[in-house]
């Protein structure tokens, strides 16, 4: 009885590595064959993602262009002292997220313009006198 359950455990091991066997030929094969589809499928793959962080990097560019530009306008409103110009540079740079805040102080020739993205990057305050 033991002799035929040892048989069967040696036969039950055998096939079982034949299995592994069969299975590790299947793959390398399929590698094989899949090789140049395979580099395609990545080529394809990198030029997307190439492109689409291209595409990120123009946006974020022109954002930057934007903010710039409006935190110019600010600084020539600030500098040329009048409130409608400063209101309207403050309007155009809160549309591109950039915070203005202005503030008048009791003597009429003074106005302070705090402009910025909070505790991010651009950050400069405007005293005209």
């Amino acid at each position: 009885m033991r002799a035929m359950q040892r048989g069967l455990d040696e036969e039950l091991a055998a096939a079982t590595w034949r299995l592994v066997a069969a299975r590790r030929v299947q793959r390398a094969w399929r590698r094989y064959a899949a090789g140049p589809q395979r580099a395609r499928r990545a080529a394809a793959a990198a030029a997307l993602q190439a492109a689409w962080r291209a595409l990120a990097a123009r946006r974020l560019a022109r954002r930057a262009r934007e903010e710039r530009e409006a935190m110019r306008q600010v600084e020539a409103a600030a500098a040329s002292g009048s409130p409608e110009a400063i209101q309207q540079a403050a309007q155009l740079a809160t549309r591109l997220g950039v915070h203005i805040h202005t503030a008048r102080s009791l003597l009429p020739s003074l106005v302070v313009t705090n402009a910025g993205r909070g505790s991010a990057g651009l950050q400069a305050t405007f005293v005209v006198t």
